[in-house]
């Protein structure tokens, strides 16, 4: 998503994500993000923005979800998580008034926005611009 969303001017993009900051940073270093990482540590804001529990069938018997757990596994040095492994994410887009204007919450824990529509939708807010 970083690397879609760069070269779009006027858009400042922050992950927020649960756990501690010290967790977050290795996270952010491991990712090799270069936007700020933020601590939601009892997803308020998830919550806020709508953003759902997973139940168990959704987060344990979802192919896709231990697709992405085997990429983790491989790639670090894995713990068991202190957060709530239930809660899904999303994407949202907040324009310059504090409004959403566009949400995308996941159905699963590995249900991401489509960087294309989240640069379609970018573009189509700029063009309703005055």
């Amino acid at each position: 998503m970083q690397n879609e969303l760069a070269p779009i001017e006027d858009v400042r993009m922050v992950a927020v994500m649960p756990g501690a900051v010290e967790l977050l940073a290795a996270v952010s270093e491991h990712l090799s993000l270069t936007i700020p990482v933020l601590s939601d540590p009892d997803w308020t804001l998830h919550r806020r923005y709508g953003m759902k529990r997973g139940t168990r069938r959704e987060i344990f018997l979802s192919i896709a979800t231990w697709k992405a757990y085997a990429r983790l596994f491989r790639s670090w040095n894995v713990r068991r998580p202190s957060e709530d492994v239930f809660q899904l994410g999303g994407t949202v887009i907040v324009d310059g008034n504090g409004q959403i204007v566009w949400l995308h919450r996941g159905a699963s824990p590995a249900d991401y926005a489509d960087p294309a529509q989240l640069v379609s939708a970018i573009e189509s807010l700029r063009g309703a611009r005055p």
